[in-house]
């Protein structure tokens, strides 16, 4: 090629070999305006998705005129360079599976993630690669080409407050062209991994070596490792996932996501996930199974925030790729795959899931545990950028001007807020929904009409249900300037008040009492929590004594969450707590009565939280830490675990039996990363002495 004009045919020729004689030829003006950021400012759009380790990845996807011409060209850049033999991420007749080959049976792993890799090369480094073997386009006319394709390929992005022209994360090129880039990494590894009698792969940020010695300590092999990688190759070692996962114990050896102990194999987890999908279809039926699906999202943990899969596809999905790993002749994958086929032979028709309208008889009650996501979600209620604001402060004239104005407003954010449903059903449906947004009563399968209620004291009005509020507002508020009434204002008719008309010594008049009835459902806020937790401990734990000064840490005690749930939680170990006395009393045992609660507040960089400890102090636990009621899965526990779910984090600590010795453990039951069809404690031995029986929280803000 010597022009513009030479490359724009390949790209042609090649998109007709791709897409057929009907395809759409690419025009000059065209790819020079997709070249150019400062005239196509569209060019990408960022989205996120989850990792699978909990954290965020973020996504920046060109739009769909750009990502034609990229396809086209990623096509080109696979026939004409051939990748180095170590790396098997992106490249034609290769997988995961071939890298995580090379490893199987080995003692010692290493595994390496590179940070900001794709955000690491740049534009000027993609078009001196271009300009040498295999593309070899130099010379004044070749290089002007050579800068063309390098324009095409990156996108200017803010990193570290600098601007940038670098590979996005999210191109159809970007991980070919980072395989060319890092071929001479991909040589001096494979040299150093010989060096040291170990085998190396790469999987495009993913570096693996793997030895039957531990030659992974050895100060040389590690100096020499980081000068390759950081000072010859300017990439940076992500420290926080360097992992050295050795035989030792039998613990599992994982490459690229694949565990190589024995054979290359998919995760238990994939396949437990797997079957449980299957037998939800087989047991509920397709609707349900959809359902669950829908709810469950942390089986999806890299779908797309704004899309709904199809649980028959994900099913066909995660079987293909069982089939790749493990092999057509598996009897686990043909065991699964006739159980697939079984269930697809037959007509089954799905339908939408999501309607708002849906009964709570007819709801899955499956949520995910992400307290952290809540509390941002909640947090809208109170941010000055958020129109959800106004349902529970004082409207502003400037902002406010009329009812329909604020409920238009309201509904942009019915999307962004409706996420609460996978986080926190009962906060939704029968708090958030009813108060801000339902406009009409739900009915059941008959057609019959269930009674408007919402909350804790069952309300009887909320901002769209009855339109007393809306019909109020247009004769009283709606563009009357400094005339305008606030509708917090109202004095409510008896119809609309609770049958229980004094709540938290306030006796509801207006309709300002009752946004501050939900205020309190979804926020503890000054001296709530502490007057709460006085209450609870004044019904329950009669004749006990309290630490009223360590108490008083309670007073500062802000969050967002689903209060009454938590309340019901603290209340239900407060039984605990007295029932274990009781029969400790009654088999003539001294047991210590006193009691210590206490709230802290923390902050590091990535995260401010609350921890809550209520401490039996001086108390035990006679039985193993391993008796089956501790598991969780059933009893007062695991009703507490329930109420706690989805809303912060907890642990329970103190001493237990463990055979003829004590042992003090702490026994985690709901975490980040926590699966509730998975549900797994975390058990930690040999911990410090707790004080005595500790019931531990953690509420993120």
């Amino acid at each position: 090629m010597n022009s513009i004009d030479d490359f724009l045919l390949l790209l042609n020729d090649t998109k007709e070999m791709m897409y057929g004689k009907e395809f759409h030829s690419i025009r000059k003006n065209e790819l020079r305006y997709y070249a150019n950021p400062k005239i196509c400012h569209n060019r990408y759009s960022k989205f996120e998705i989850k990792k699978k380790s909990g954290g965020i990845r973020v996504i920046n996807a060109p739009n769909d005129g750009l990502k034609t011409i990229l396809k086209v060209l990623n096509v080109i850049f696979q026939q004409i360079y051939e990748p180095h033999k170590s790396s098997v991420g992106f490249t034609l007749g290769k997988s995961i599976v071939d890298g995580a080959q090379l490893h199987v049976g080995k003692n010692y792993i290493y595994n390496i993630d590179l940070k900001d890799f794709f955000h690491s090369f740049d534009q000027k480094r993609l078009k001196y690669a271009l300009m040498k073997s295999p593309f070899n386009l130099r010379g004044e006319q070749r290089e002007q080409i050579a800068y063309f394709i390098s324009c095409l390929c990156t996108h200017p992005f803010e990193i570290n407050g600098e601007i940038k022209n670098v590979l996005p994360q999210g191109s159809p090129t970007s991980p070919v062209i980072t395989n060319f880039l890092c071929e001479k990494l991909d040589n001096r590894l494979n040299g150093l991994a010989k060096r040291f009698g170990c085998d190396y792969s790469r999987y495009a940020d993913d570096i693996s070596f793997s030895s039957n010695k531990n030659v992974f300590i050895d100060t040389v092999f590690l100096t020499e490792l980081s000068r390759i990688i950081e000072e010859n190759q300017k990439l940076e070692i992500n420290g926080n996932k360097t992992r050295l996962l050795t035989k030792i114990g039998n613990n599992r050896q994982e490459v690229t996501g694949l565990t190589v102990n024995e054979k290359v194999n998919v995760r238990r987890n994939y396949t437990k996930e797997l079957r449980m999908l299957i037998y939800y279809w087989e047991t509920y039926g397709i609707e349900k199974a959809q359902k669950i699906y829908n709810l469950h999202s942390s089986i999806q943990s890299n779908r797309s925030k704004k899309s709904s899969s199809d649980v028959k596809n994900v099913i066909f999905g995660k079987l293909l790729y069982m089939k790749m790993v493990k092999g057509n002749n598996d009897s686990t994958y043909k065991a699964l795959q006739d159980r697939f086929d079984k269930l697809a032979g037959g007509k089954i028709k799905i339908e939408k899931t999501n309607s708002p309208f849906t009964p709570k008889d007819e709801r899955i009650s499956l949520v995910r545990h992400d307290p952290k996501q809540l509390v941002k979600l909640l947090n809208m209620f109170g941010t000055d950028h958020e129109e959800l604001k106004f349902t529970t402060h004082l409207w502003d004239g400037n902002e406010i001007n009329s009812f329909e104005f604020f409920s238009k407003k309201n509904y942009d954010k019915h999307s962004k807020i409706e996420k609460i449903r996978d986080l926190d059903d009962n906060l939704w449906w029968e708090k958030i929904f009813p108060f801000v947004f339902q406009d009409k009563l739900k009915t059941n399968k008959k057609g019959e009409p269930f009674p408007y209620r919402w909350g804790k004291h069952q309300m009887r009005i909320g901002w769209n249900y009855p339109n007393f509020i809306k019909n109020w507002c247009a004769n009283n508020y709606d563009n009357k300037g400094l005339k305008a009434i606030q509708p917090f204002n109202i004095l409510l008719p008896d119809e609309f008040l609770p049958e229980t008309k004094v709540i938290d010594k306030i006796t509801i008049k207006t309709f300002l009492d009752v946004v501050n009835v939900f205020k309190k459902e979804i926020e503890f806020r000054g001296n709530d929590f502490y007057i709460a937790i006085q209450y609870l401990f004044a019904n329950n734990l009669v004749g006990f004594e309290l630490d009223k000064t360590a108490l008083k840490s309670l007073k500062s005690f802000n969050v967002y969450t689903n209060t009454e749930k938590i309340l019901n939680a603290i209340g239900r170990i407060f039984q605990m707590i007295k029932s274990v006395c009781d029969d400790m009393v009654a088999q003539g045992i001294h047991v210590s009565q006193r009691i210590h609660i206490q709230s802290s507040f923390h902050e590091t960089e990535d995260e401010k939280y609350y921890t809550l400890e209520i401490i039996h102090v001086n108390s035990v636990c006679w039985k193993p830490y391993n008796h089956p009621k501790l598991s969780g899965k059933s009893g007062d526990l695991a009703k507490v675990v329930k109420d706690l779910i989805g809303r912060c984090d907890f642990s329970i600590s103190g001493e237990f039996s463990d055979g003829h010795r004590r042992v003090f453990t702490k026994l985690d039951y709901l975490y980040p990363g926590f699966n509730q069809l998975n549900p797994e404690v975390k058990i930690t031995t040999n911990v410090n002495d707790p004080g005595g029986f500790v019931y531990w929280f953690k509420f993120y803000v």
